[in-house]
């Protein structure tokens, strides 16, 4: 009896404070959402085009529908237009996507403003943008840390580890000190890997393409720096390997408010659990409907003049010049006839960097 009791208390105490809650939201609009940058980098001028969705703790297919649109183009302040092209779409895209030719001509003392038409027949039209002059990347400066990892190994419980990372970063130079610091940062990379093979005609090494080194948004929102240089951090790796590293940075000078823009969305990204951490807010974008005043348009658009630098990281260099600290080694993997064995979403064919230094 008391055994009955004490079972029936236990199943009291689990399940009877358990109530499982359905939020409805049926009734959520979504809102019309525009990325939208132009740029002389071909590759950043684009406008995406979608419907914001309401996020579903533990669905992974969610239904997007897709906007009807009638016509891009972007004008400048001569009211010379321009139209985005629609580059297709793949059935698991949830955005359309539009770009210039890429004989379109970029002008650095240009103004321009964003036009999106609506099959039925609404204007989506953003604020007027101006170019920000571009800004000189100066001398890459580095320094080594150490932090703590876990291992997983094969057999057993993860286990601590020291490993050294490079940490690089670079001066950023204006002309003027008074137009501030404001850009967007992306560095990519090509990283080279390395394995061992058991038969005579192994192809041992192969590449595998990094977007975001970072992370995560890389933005230098400083308005009033009142100088001519700020430094910034663009990239950090493991040492752990020996193989080389190819960087691509490029800076994109921004506007004032779209460093503002972008530096709050940064923010509402960035959760590290703590109660410091930004609460979710609504961010304002500069893109209004004309035809229906009313309604709310997400998103932002931008203009971006690119600077661009390129980096073979040898890190064997760092090995035999910090030699001091004692850094350990990575023991490539054996495969038996290639590297697509152990390092699966790599490709072989060795990259134009690597083939030129």
């Amino acid at each position: 009896m008391k055994y009955r009791i004490i079972c029936a208390l236990l199943a009291i105490l689990v399940f009877g404070c358990i109530d499982e809650v359905h939020i409805p939201n049926d009734q959520i609009e979504p809102k019309l959402v525009v990325d939208a940058w132009v740029s002389d980098d071909w590759n950043m001028s684009y406008v995406k085009i979608y419907h914001s969705a309401v996020f579903q703790s533990g669905s992974r297919h969610l239904r997007f529908g897709h906007p009807k649109v009638y016509e891009v183009y972007v004008e400048n302040q001569n009211h010379e237009k321009t139209s985005f092209v629609y580059m297709g779409q793949s059935s698991y895209d949830r955005e359309l996507k539009f770009q210039p030719r890429p004989d379109w001509e970029f002008q650095e003392s240009d103004r321009y403003r964003l036009n999106v038409i609506m099959e039925n027949g609404d204007h989506i039209q953003s604020e007027w943008q101006a170019v920000m002059p571009k800004v000189n990347i100066g001398r890459f400066e580095e320094d080594i840390v150490e932090r703590t990892i876990f291992i997983t190994p094969l057999n057993g419980n993860p286990f601590p580890q020291k490993h050294h990372y490079l940490r690089l970063r670079v001066d950023i130079e204006v002309d003027n000190p008074h137009n501030g610091h404001n850009y967007f940062v992306k560095t990519r990379g090509i990283e080279e890997q390395a394995t061992i093979g058991e038969g005579d005609f192994c192809t041992c090494t192969c590449f595998q393409e990094t977007d975001n080194i970072m992370g995560y948004l890389n933005i230098q929102h400083a308005p009033n720096l009142g100088s001519s240089v700020a430094q910034i951090n663009f990239a950090e790796m493991t040492l752990f390997r020996l193989t080389r590293f190819y960087l691509d940075l490029n800076v994109y000078a921004v506007t004032e408010p779209a460093a503002a823009y972008l530096k709050r969305i940064s923010d509402q990204q960035t959760s590290t659990g703590s109660i410091f951490d930004p609460m979710p807010f609504k961010i304002t974008g500069n893109l209004k409907n004309l035809t229906n005043p009313e309604e709310e348009i997400l998103g932002n658009f931008f203009t971006a003049n690119s600077s661009r630098k390129e980096e073979m990281i040898r890190r064997v260099e760092y090995h035999a010049k910090y030699r001091h600290l004692n850094m350990r080694r990575e023991s490539p993997p054996t495969v038996e006839s290639t590297c697509l064995e152990y390092y699966t979403d790599s490709y072989t064919e060795i990259p134009i960097p690597f083939r030129m230094r």
